[in-house]
């Protein structure tokens, strides 16, 4: 499997593009802030790719005939959607390529399906995600999970959201909070570019994210972190415009409780 990172040098390129480019090539997208910088970049993903022990790892999900998967995402250590990388392996098995992995690697997925209306107390096998890899055309499952629904008239617990789905969520509107506040900000549009970067500051602040924090303080003046109440700065470096919305998508591991 060909698997390729994307950097961008200095501030002339956009960062959808790349970002795009490395999601179809399995890829990390990051930003140079200088070309003197290149070669120090280019050892540590080197140093990175020789780290990997399994490539070609997949994440299989088989669904009921019934069921429609609604979306597949990496959220951890950053957030990647991979619905479109979807390859039917047989009815109702789909494969998401994941590119290498290396020894005691860690990430985390977030899968939707959408089941058919059930009874009060029925509970049914919604899906079931395992991890594989391939070598000399032989797989080997490392891992596999069931993945249960429960229909249920209890208030309580279909309210209450998964404490890890609800981390991840948040993680999600992190991103694009940062994403459409800089948007925001590019057009001239001060009002809506302070509220939503304001919300990623409290976002960030609530989920300990303090590498992505770091980055906000280059763009806005932190007021009251847990409130979100923030400044846009007059004068922004490009650079440091460009890097917060390429390391936007960047998570945090759900805290220890």
């Amino acid at each position: 499997v060909f698997q390729c990172d994307c950097r961008g040098v200095g501030t002339d390129w956009r960062v959808p593009q790349l970002q795009h480019i490395a999601s179809k090539l399995l890829g990390t997208t990051d930003i140079i802030p200088d070309a003197s910088m290149i070669e120090a970049d280019f050892q540590a993903i080197l140093a990175k790719a020789m780290s990997k022990d399994v490539s070609d790892v997949s994440l299989r999900l088989w669904t009921p005939q019934s069921a429609k998967v609604l979306f597949c995402k990496q959220v951890s250590p950053d957030i990647v959607d991979l619905s479109h990388r979807a390859k039917t392996i047989k009815p109702q098995v789909v494969d998401y390529p994941t590119g290498a992995w290396g020894k005691q690697e860690s990430r985390d997925y977030h899968f939707c399906i959408e089941v058919n209306p059930g009874n009060v107390g029925d509970e049914m096998l919604a899906g079931r995600a395992s991890l594989l890899y391939t070598i000399n055309g032989v797989e080997t499952k490392i891992t596999d999970s069931r993945i249960l629904a429960t229909w249920t008239d209890d208030d309580v617990k279909s309210t209450k959201l998964d404490r890890t789905v609800a981390h991840y969520t948040g993680q999600a509107e992190l991103a694009q909070s940062i994403q459409e506040g800089l948007e925001a900000r590019a057009r001239g549009d001060v009002e809506v570019a302070t509220s939503l970067l304001g919300k990623a500051v409290k976002l960030a602040h609530e989920s300990g994210n303090e590498g992505t924090t770091k980055l906000l303080k280059t763009v806005v003046d932190i007021q009251n972190a847990p409130e979100g109440t923030v400044r846009l700065k007059r004068e922004v470096a490009d650079v440091d415009a460009m890097a917060l919305e390429t390391r936007s998508t960047k998570t945090t591991r759900i805290p220890k409780s």
